[in-house]
């Protein structure tokens, strides 16, 4: 199955509100990408892929660099997470790696759609605490996930 198929117009929906409320409270911006598959140049190559695209989406750019992209590369069942320098100073590696092990037990479940809201509204509790929401900010990216069947 492609990940439009797993990934419908509802569960893109649930998960930009999830990302919407996540961000209620902090300057950071969260983003959910699913592709089919890794670049060519990249095959097997999750991590890089997610580099690749935290700068394609424009996620450097943002002011506190406190972006964050959690990207699933759905024909290999492999993930990412990226955090941009600014929280990931503050969260460090093992904030990272147990959100990839929350994220990898509902993948293992099937849960797609719930293991990435579950993620992001952790995210948005920890971004929230070190990069509160400042009366000037505003939405710099859009809270819509990015899903392309890239086959």
């Amino acid at each position: 199955m492609s990940p439009r198929g797993i990934f419908t117009e509802g569960a893109r929906r649930e998960i930009a509100q999830a990302i919407g409320a996540a961000e209620r409270n902090t300057s950071g911006e969260i983003r959910v990408m699913v592709r089919a598959r890794c670049d060519a140049d990249l095959t097997g190559k999750v991590y890089d892929q997610a580099v690749r695209e935290f700068e394609r989406q424009g996620m450097t750019k943002t002011r506190d660099k406190t972006g964050v992209l959690i990207l699933l590369v759905w024909e290999e069942r492999k993930f990412a997470i990226v955090g941009d320098t600014g929280i990931h100073a503050k969260l460090g590696d093992d904030y990272w790696a147990s959100r990839a092990e929350e994220l990898k037990s509902y993948f293992a479940a099937g849960d797609y759609v719930r293991g990435l809201t579950a993620v992001v509204e952790n995210v948005g509790r920890e971004l929230a605490k070190h990069f509160p929401r400042k009366a000037d900010d505003r939405d710099e990216l859009p809270d819509a996930p990015i899903v392309e069947d890239n086959r």
